[in-house]
């Protein structure tokens, strides 16, 4: 919270600290958000008779061909792929290239996760549920 309007000795600035967790999150359960990930663009280059390989892991690691170009034994692709995926990626080049593989990534926008997204145990009450919430301030003082 960045500004607000409080009147002293009624409330103080650490009641509305305390509130803006409740408040943000029923606002972002109202709003239907959803959980993206980052995606990088990929540009490839692989020597011709390693893309098979190549294009296949980029395909197991949840990655896209945006475009593809082969010519005098070398070939250049195009791809989009998670972010979270592009080390991975990275990590085996090397070795399903013969040595000779080129990646380069940029950053490329965001995608939703889907159904089922990452999620974390929680270290107190929930802001959703608005009871807890206003019980564990109380005992915070």
């Amino acid at each position: 919270m960045t500004d607000c309007g409080y009147m002293s000795p009624a409330s103080s600035p650490s009641d509305f600290r305390r509130l803006t967790q409740l408040v943000l999150a029923n606002a972002l359960d109202r709003a239907g958000t959803w959980v993206c990930e980052p995606l990088a663009e990929l540009s490839l280059e692989m020597p011709q008779e390693t893309a098979p390989g190549v294009l296949g892991l980029l395909g197991k690691l949840g990655g896209r061909v945006t475009g593809q170009f082969s010519a005098d034994g070398v070939t250049r692709a195009g791809a989009i792929l998670p972010v979270a995926h592009v080390r991975s990626l990275q990590a085996r080049l090397p070795g399903l290239s013969m040595g000779e593989g080129i990646l380069e990534s940029r950053p490329d926008g965001y995608q939703p996760i889907g159904d089922d997204p990452p999620s974390r145990e929680r270290s107190g009450p929930s802001p959703l549920d608005r009871d807890a919430w206003l019980a564990s301030l109380s005992k915070r003082g």
